[in-house]
């Protein structure tokens, strides 16, 4: 694919994702993952993402960055609340830029667009997790300000050790 010619501060812009972009968001989602290294690590379906941003009870939200229609980033967050400070902020889950258009400003268009969607809404912080791999991901989010937590470590069960443990709340 080659890339796009114009300047994409002159024909790009962010919106909320719509139903139509659920296919463009799945691509970009599996971009991420080749990026990283994990291609089969993706399972969701075009239906489950549907199902997760438009369906009954979505809590799932997405900024889409378009070029004359076609989906070139996203941006997928959620709220959270902080017990410690009893307020809502938003947790970035994905921020992918079609590899055309990396290092053309539409990764720090769309997290300005979500940083302007959380002071709209009253939140009071935007997090997001980057992997200690992604070298060139960490030096874009350090300039534009974000600060790493390092007494903070992501902890996940799933799978058996999941099962395991609610097990144990039946018994």
């Amino acid at each position: 694919m080659t890339a796009p010619q114009a300047s994409p501060a002159a024909v790009l812009s962010v919106r909320p994702a719509e139903p139509g972009d659920t296919e463009a968001l799945l691509r970009l989602v599996r971009q991420l993952a080749e990026h990283v290294g994990s291609p089969e690590a993706v399972v969701m379906t075009a239906s489950m993402l549907s199902e997760a941003l438009f369906g009954p009870g979505a809590f799932v939200r997405a900024l889409v960055a378009t070029d004359g229609g076609r989906v070139v980033g996203s941006a997928v967050y959620y709220p959270t609340f902080s017990t410690w400070q009893g307020r809502t902020g938003l947790f970035l889950e994905d921020l992918v830029v079609d590899r055309a258009w990396r290092r053309r400003g539409v990764g720090g268009r769309l997290l300005a667009a979500l940083a302007a969607v959380c002071v709209a809404e009253g939140h009071t912080r935007l997090d997001w997790e980057v992997l200690a791999s992604n070298t060139s991901a960490r030096a874009f989010y350090d300039a534009i300000g974000a600060q790493a937590h390092p007494e903070e470590q992501l902890r996940r069960v799933t799978g058996d050790a999941l099962a395991s443990l609610a097990a144990a709340a039946a018994g």
